[in-house]
Order: structure tokens, then sequence, then C-alpha cells
């Protein structure tokens, strides 16, 4: 039985991902490109993450009481 991957797994496989597409050699050739595509990648994950959980607990705190 697979173990549920984390938020720190999936941000790996999605640096691998795009290392597999060719997008961090492209962020090679652009001015600053790997600091902002990492900061990029960071404020995108984070993002997902925050939402998520707004998603999840704003309704639970409608449902429950207290």
């Amino acid at each position: 039985m697979a173990s549920r991957p984390t938020r720190a797994t999936s941000f790996k496989h999605a640096l691998v991902q795009d290392a597999a597409y060719g997008t961090l050699l492209r962020a090679k050739a652009t001015p600053n490109g790997m600091v902002g595509y990492l900061i990029g990648k960071i404020v995108l994950v984070a993002g997902v993450m925050l939402i998520s959980c707004v998603v999840v607990l704003i309704p639970g705190a409608f449902m429950v009481d207290g």
C-alpha cells in the first residue's frame, strides 16, 4: 500500500518534473531565472496550500458549533 504524498514530496516531484521538461534549463538562461523560478514555485505551493486549507476550514467553521 502506497503512502499518501506530503506537501514536501509533491514540491520535490514538481521540481523533478520541471527538470525533465527542461523548464529549469530555460530558467537558467534568463537573468535571475533560477532565483525567480524558485521564489515563484514556493509562492505557488504556499498559495495552493493556503487556499486548500481555507476551503476546508471555512465550511467546517459553519458546520461545527463552538
